[in-house]
């Protein structure tokens, strides 16, 4: 009797580890531990009439492109889960300069997201990150650099823009990235 209790005790364990292991090779990611919403697009298709979305589940990021008339291109990355993150990467060949001037990058990047505002619909409050910048560059003009992180809001969590390095290309465009992040959550 008490081997065929074990033999049941066993089994039942056996058939719970099978599941746990099944369920940590889920794609679903509503279990995951994220106290962020699914990415979604943020691109108004008003504006930007051949926006094109891509949830990709693995990285639980979402991917949305854009192109312009003057054949600029535009993606955007929505992601995070601890932080609520949207980078916008920009390629153009409106601007020109060296790619380690930062006090002049700041600008193109600036036209560049307000030249988009009116095409986004973002969770974040991309104008107010905007207006702060701009009161940041005319402060720091001499001393700008990439990667800085430049809060723009929150008393409890956090708001703030980067600018990654730009990068030229070898069609001789350029890559423009900006974020904009919330966090911690």
């Amino acid at each position: 009797m008490k081997t065929l209790i074990s033999l049941i005790a066993l089994l039942f364990l056996a058939v719970i580890s099978f599941g746990q292991i099944e369920t940590e090779t889920d794609d679903d990611y509503e279990d995951l531990e994220c106290v962020r919403s699914l990415p979604e697009p943020i691109l108004l298709k008003e504006y930007f009439p051949d926006a094109h979305f891509e949830f990709l589940k693995k990285e639980r990021k979402g991917i949305e492109t854009a192109s312009f008339e003057n054949v600029d291109r535009l993606t955007v990355e929505n992601s995070g889960c601890e932080f609520f993150v949207l980078s916008f990467h920009f390629l153009t060949n409106r601007f020109q300069a060296d790619l380690n001037d930062c006090s002049y990058w700041y600008n193109p990047a600036l036209q560049l997201m307000n030249e988009i505002i009116p095409g986004l619909e973002s969770p974040l409050d991309i104008e107010s990150g905007n207006s702060k910048l701009v009161r940041y560059i005319a402060k720091n003009k001499s001393k700008l650099k990439f990667n800085t992180e430049i809060d723009y809001g929150g008393d409890d969590i956090r708001s703030f823009i980067y600018l990654d390095p730009v990068e030229k290309l070898d069609d001789g465009k350029f890559r423009i990235n900006i974020s904009y992040a919330l966090g911690p959550l």
